[in-house]
């Protein structure tokens, strides 16, 4: 069985909202050719694809 990257994930601290980490996510997705990204804060999460 291979190791292969799925998805970029960025995490923010709670008192932030879980928008203030998509737009560094997806540039992570971006770098790594990754179809799915998650932002999260604790509290909410956003999927991405």
């Amino acid at each position: 069985m291979r190791d292969f990257p799925l998805a970029a994930i960025e995490a923010k601290p709670a008192y932030k909202t879980a928008a203030d980490a998509v737009q560094q996510a997806r540039g992570y997705a971006e770098m790594l050719s990754l179809k799915f990204v998650y932002a999260a804060n604790g509290h909410d999460i956003i999927e991405i694809d």
